[in-house]
């Protein structure tokens, strides 16, 4: 099926129709000015692993999950990862300061 055939309506459809391309994927910036790669296929095997990790904690199909992750490849994987699993991810953004963050995730 080529791409002139099927268009995704999902954002997990996009993510997965990716997952053979091997030399594209993601950057992540650092705050030292270092940038992350991830292929497609890496990016997708970690998120497939997060859902599981999910599922592994009770979550299931319908459920929701908060995400508060100031890492922008963790809730990145974290995000597709509750998508694949079928849980609903709820972005939280994170306290104004993030030397607060364990004092906000304990409240």
């Amino acid at each position: 099926m080529t791409n002139l055939e099927w268009t995704p309506t999902t954002v997990l459809e996009a993510i997965l129709s990716a997952e053979p391309v091997k030399d594209r994927g993601y950057y992540f910036a650092e705050d030292d000015q270092n940038t992350r790669f991830y292929s497609f296929q890496d990016m997708i095997a970690r998120a497939r692993r997060r859902g599981s990790e999910l599922q592994a904690l009770g979550l299931k199909q319908g459920d929701r999950v908060a995400l508060i992750i100031p890492d922008n490849d963790e809730f990145v994987v974290s995000f597709l990862g509750a998508l694949m699993a079928g849980v609903l991810p709820v972005p939280l953004y994170p306290p104004f300061s993030l030397g607060k963050l364990d004092a906000y995730l304990k409240g």
